[in-house]
């Protein structure tokens, strides 16, 4: 997997401590200004795959050398109605990445009222109906609302509810920041990479 991130994200490995029985017990890789940490699972220990979100310069680009480094694509890369262009792929150990560029500043409220555009509501049901084929096997029922919450730099965003068999926005909450504990310091949206 350290390979992986170094051909697909530009990481950086700063450091890898292996066992005596060649495994990796620890390793510590950087991607961008985040430090990942990484270690090989035991064979006693359950299948354990992450979802892990980033935010790099270029999420096409990301996506191509994602799949050129062995991972396929899960969700096709899309506009979103929060100005972030992001696309989903699995690499070949079960880890799903979601890759966002942000491709324009948008306040909450802008996103929001976007989210009832055909465009932006066509990206949201594809992005939750692909996700949810992934892990399920299964497209999920047009009569179920879901709670969508968005990680945006150290907030979560809990914003709305959504069908994903519908074209719009069934049900909605009003937005609530909610500062994360151990997160940097207060942004209102994911920085500009470009």
């Amino acid at each position: 997997m350290l390979d992986f991130i170094t051909a697909v994200f530009d990481g950086t490995e700063l450091g890898r401590v292996p066992l005596e029985d060649g495994t990796i017990g620890h390793a510590e890789i950087r991607v961008g200004d985040t430090v990942l940490l990484a270690f090989d699972k035991r064979p006693d220990w359950p299948a354990m795959p992450s979802l892990l979100r980033v935010f790099v310069a270029d999420a096409d680009a990301t996506i191509e050398r994602a799949v050129a480094a062995g991972a396929h694509v899960l969700t096709r890369a899309a506009t979103h109605a929060f100005g972030q262009r992001t696309g989903r792929v699995r690499d070949r150990f079960g880890n799903i990445w979601w890759i966002s560029a942000v491709i324009e500043d948008v306040t909450p409220e802008v996103g929001m009222r976007r989210l009832t555009e055909p465009q932006y509501a066509e990206a949201m049901r594809d992005a939750q109906e692909t996700y949810d084929r992934e892990l399920r096997g299964r497209t999920g029922a047009t009569t179920t609302c879901h709670r969508v919450s968005c990680i945006l730099s150290g907030y979560i965003l809990k914003t709305f509810r959504w069908s994903p068999g519908s074209s719009r926005l069934l049900c909605s909450d009003a937005p609530v920041l909610v500062r994360c504990p151990a997160a940097s310091p207060p942004l209102s949206r994911p920085p500009r990479t470009h």
